[in-house]
This record gives C-alpha cells, sequence and structure tokens, in this order.
C-alpha cells in the first residue's frame, strides 16, 4: 500500500470484539428496559380501559395503540434521522404519545404523590429507552457506514496505487527508450558526419 495509507493500533479499531460485545450488551438491556417500561405501562393502560367501558376483549388495543405510537414514531424519527431529513414532526409526536401515556397512567393510579410518580415512570422510562436505543442503532448505523466508505476509499487508494506504480514502470520504460533513440540519433548523425568527411 501507499505511504498515504492511514495506520490505527488494534486496540482503537472500532470493530474490536470487546467494542461489539459492549454494543451488544447495552442494546439488549436498553431493549429489555423499554420492554418492561412497555409491559407496565401497558398493564395500567388496559386496566383503565376496562374502568371506562371499553369493550373486554379490545382493551388490549388501548394501551397498544398509546405506547405502540411511541415505538412507532421513534422508529419514524430514525429513519428520517439516517435520511438527513427533519426529525421535528416525528419527535413532536413521540412527546405528544408519551404525555398522553403519561397523563392515562397517572389517571389509573390511586391518589397520592407516590403512586402518581411511580404510575408516570413506565412510559417516562419507554420514552427514554426507545430513544437511547435509537441513538445507539442510529450510531452503529453511521459507524458501518463510515466503516463501508474508509474501506471503498483504501480500495480507490490501493487501485490509484497499482496504477501509479504501472506508470511508473512505463514512464522508466519510455525515457530508456527515448536515451536510446537519442543514442542512434547521436550515432546516425556522428555516421553521416563521417561520410561527409
Amino acid at each position: 500500500m501507499s505511504e498515504l495509507a492511514v495506520s490505527r493500533p488494534a486496540s482503537s479499531l472500532p470493530s474490536s470484539p470487546a467494542l461489539k460485545a459492549l454494543s451488544f450488551a447495552t442494546g439488549l438491556l436498553v431493549a429489555l428496559l423499554a420492554a418492561g417500561a412497555f409491559a407496565l405501562s401497558f398493564d395500567a393502560l388496559q386496566h383503565l380501559a376496562e374502568e371506562n367501558g371499553v369493550t373486554p376483549g379490545l382493551t388490549w388495543v388501548w394501551p397498544l395503540v398509546l405506547d405502540g405510537a411511541i415505538v412507532v414514531f421513534s422508529l419514524s424519527a430514525l429513519r428520517a434521522s439516517l435520511h438527513r431529513e427533519s426529525i421535528g414532526y416525528p419527535m413532536a409526536l413521540v412527546v405528544i404519545a408519551t404525555a398522553a401515556s403519561v397523563i392515562f397512567n397517572v389517571a389509573h393510579a390511586p391518589e397520592g404523590l407516590l403512586p402518581h410518580t411511580m404510575a408516570a415512570v413506565p412510559p417516562v422510562v419507554l420514552f427514554l429507552s426507545f430513544e437511547l436505543l435509537m441513538r445507539l442503532l442510529r450510531a452503529e448505523v453511521e459507524r458501518t457506514s463510515k466503516l463501508a466508505s474508509l474501506k471503498e476509499l483504501n480500495s480507490e487508494m490501493d487501485i490509484a496505487e497499482a496504477a501509479r506504480l504501472r506508470l511508473s514502470s512505463q514512464i522508466e520504460r519510455l525515457t530508456e527508450q527515448r536515451d536510446e533513440l537519442k543514442s542512434s540519433i547521436r550515432t546516425v548523425k556522428s555516421a553521416s558526419v563521417q561520410e561527409l568527411l
């Protein structure tokens, strides 16, 4: 490879096994945290639906719609971010769905500061953990994209270096041919001058 190649110590490579394991563990734990928060909020919202006249066979739809919206809107924000589009609208929807979930979870809780606080925690944790997971995914996609670009650039540099070496070799051959032609011309001139004398 050419002198333009960048060398990095193995310990700083972004794809080291330790870093991959840490990223996987973090993503898994954040996903578990989001699942737990979703389950707690789901239960409270389902009971709220039962208490407020939703058809018994459809009470599971109410929490799915409300807390599922947080997940769907967060995924939309991630998609927009990865495509370098505005995330304002999807994030506004995430905030609105989270606020609605908090309000309805608190409405279902018994009176008192502690029960209200406990009821507010699951949808807030769902929002925060899902947003953290989206950030982790976004960073991983961007890192993978940068690594692919770097590999492509290194490949292009290798191709350019090979072409440079071929051109250098051709220049050397052409220089030798030029020198031989100059020598031949001198010899012919010298012979011509000798004949004239």
